[in-house]
């Protein structure tokens, strides 16, 4: 897992900030099994998107596919996250809301601006992926 520091001190990452106890009990060989993948996927992408490299994974071309479909969406001022969840669940693109709204404070309070729109890119393995509007979706809500 990664460690965070302010100022020498440890702080706690948006996902621990943000845990509801879902994964208790899984595996842990299975938690950092997923962990792990999800890592090599942000990589693949930000890597794609920096200098065009091409990955390996099943996800990793589903977000080119989807990326080439949805190109207005990655030309606006957005927070993209990606997720490789197995299922689309609402409680989870309401918890990746929660998290980019987190990700949009700090942006507006190390910059000053704010960014437009949150958008959920999910990328199951070996399924067809989605990119959700989580704004349009959430935005009514009271967090």
């Amino acid at each position: 897992m990664k460690t965070y520091t302010l100022n020498g001190e440890i702080i706690p990452s948006v996902t621990q900030l943000l845990d509801d106890g879902t994964y208790i009990g899984v595996n842990k060989d299975i938690l950092e099994y997923a962990r792990e993948k999800g890592h090599i996927v942000h990589e693949e992408i930000e890597n794609y998107l920096k200098n065009g490299s091409e990955g390996f994974t099943s996800e990793f071309y589903e977000f080119v596919r989807l990326y080439k479909e949805n190109e207005e969406k990655f030309s606006t001022k957005a927070i993209f996250d990606y997720k490789t969840y197995n299922t689309n669940l609402k409680k989870n693109r309401e918890k990746c809301y929660k998290q980019i709204q987190m990700y949009d404070k700090a942006i507006e309070y190390l910059t000053g601006e704010k960014v437009d729109n949150y958008y959920m890119v999910w990328l199951p393995h070996d399924k067809e992926g989605k990119i959700f509007d989580l704004k349009e979706e959430f935005e009514n809500d009271k967090y």
